[in-house]
């Protein structure tokens, strides 16, 4: 039977930041992952709720034992429970009770962008050197023949030779004059089609798969980034919390009053050059809210590596709950149940648009930031990924307007010359006549 509070008035405390949290005391809605689950609990089990702000205020054990901030107020029983992205740890374990997980976070880091420079080489990298000399060296090859050819037949380099054949086959043009061919230019023509049909598709394949595997950053793992902590290159941020206390690069962290200081920090920071003398900043924290932030700022902003590369531990996240709660298990089990049927995920992916699209004031939204629960591995090609093609392939394009452009030119030039002289002729024959 389900359990109804009949709208029992239940005090709960809170710390506004998002995607977990973000209350709204005049209208007393809770919005964020956390104000989802809080929301759907109340109407499930039919209870009201008022909110006591902590003002950002964790909590700290004292040397008495006692607690302040939002664990203080639940260990002293002045609410009856709590939300606002809270991390389970010992020591809040031990003095009060929590509600069944639902969401793990990870601690990870965020830096400064970087927009790597288009590098024409691009359109090389799909085929090692060799493939291209070999190839340079067969095209040569087929010149000369082509020129013995012209010699030795008193013929001129035209649509006949051999090397404009390999010419058309290797840029996948037709050839009017296949007909007129001898059976051993059509032998050698179309093994050099075959081939060439073989090379292209891999061409293409490989570009295409070179242009969307996004380019590492320098400092997408933890490793990297403690390099670049003990070269002075990179100064690691942190909060004043015990979470810092045991990380590999907790002696070179300097202490910032918030994470909106941090996130300024960073973006005020020159962009990143390996051997630039401007210092760098990353910022150490939860990554979920590091997301948020990339989002309300933008994605060529802020860098946030996958968390497979950058995690320095996991957060078990939930609701802390004053230890004599009456009602602790009915709601650890629809708990469970909203966390194992992805409900929670779905809030999170939620939070992350509205964020981004809000902010920009418009749908124009990273579709990476709703699916990053793939680790960031999959991106979408953008423009400036093909610049390097498109630029190519515009080139090609007017320079076959200006052939295309001199080719009319020569035929009515022809075609005028070829008038006057049948003109000529006609009033030459009458004037013989």
């Amino acid at each position: 039977m389900r359990l109804n509070l009949q709208q029992q008035n239940l005090l709960v405390a809170f710390i506004d930041g998002l995607p977990f949290t973000l209350v709204n005391q005049s209208n007393q809605r809770a919005d964020g992952i956390e104000g989802q689950l809080l929301s759907t609990l109340a109407e499930y089990f039919n209870f009201s709720t008022t909110f006591v702000d902590c003002m950002g205020d964790f909590g700290d054990l004292k040397s008495d034992g006692n607690w302040t901030g939002l664990i203080g107020k639940i260990f002293n029983k002045e609410a009856d429970l709590g939300f606002g992205g809270i991390a389970i740890s010992y020591e809040e374990l031990r003095d009060v009770q929590f509600f069944h997980y639902h969401f793990i976070d990870q601690f990870g880091f965020v830096t400064k962008n970087i927009t790597n420079p288009i590098d024409p080489g691009i359109l090389l990298k799909p085929y090692d050197r060799s493939v291209w000399i070999y190839l340079l060296f067969s095209l040569f090859i087929v010149y000369l023949l082509s020129q013995l050819q012209s010699h030795f037949l008193s013929l001129k380099l035209s649509s006949s030779s051999i090397f404009w054949l390999k010419i058309c086959a290797l840029f996948h043009q037709s050839y009017i004059g296949w007909s007129k061919l001898s059976l051993t230019y059509k032998i050698c023509f179309t093994i050099w089609m075959f081939a060439m049909m073989v090379l292209s598709n891999l061409y293409g394949g490989n570009l295409c798969s070179i242009l969307a595997t996004p380019s590492p950053h320098p400092f997408e793992t933890i490793e990297k980034l403690a390099q670049a902590c003990r070269s002075g290159f990179i100064i690691p941020l942190g909060l004043n919390t015990p979470f810092y206390d045991n990380l590999i690069i907790s002696e070179y962290l300097q202490i910032v009053s918030s994470k909106e200081e941090a996130i300024q920090m960073i973006l005020q920071s020159k962009s990143l050059e390996f051997h630039g003398s401007q210092q760098q900043y990353a910022f150490i924290y939860s990554r979920e809210r590091l997301r948020l932030a990339r989002s309300f700022y933008g994605h060529n902003l802020l860098y946030v590596p996958p968390r497979t590369k950058s995690t320095f531990f996991s957060m078990i996240m939930a609701m802390p709950v004053r230890t004599d709660f009456p009602y602790r298990k009915p709601f650890d089990r629809i708990i469970s149940q909203i966390f194992d049927c992805g409900l929670i995920e779905q809030w999170e992916n939620l939070e992350i648009f509205m964020t981004r699209t809000q902010h920009n004031g418009n749908h124009n939204y990273n579709y990476n930031d709703i699916m990053e629960n793939t680790d960031e591995i999959v991106n979408r090609l953008t423009l400036f990924q093909f610049k390097s093609l498109f630029i190519l392939y515009l080139i090609c394009l007017l320079l076959a307007t200006f052939l295309f452009i001199i080719e009319i030119w020569i035929h009515s030039q022809w075609f005028i010359i070829n008038i006057i002289n049948q003109t000529f002729n006609k009033r030459h024959t009458l004037v013989s006549n």
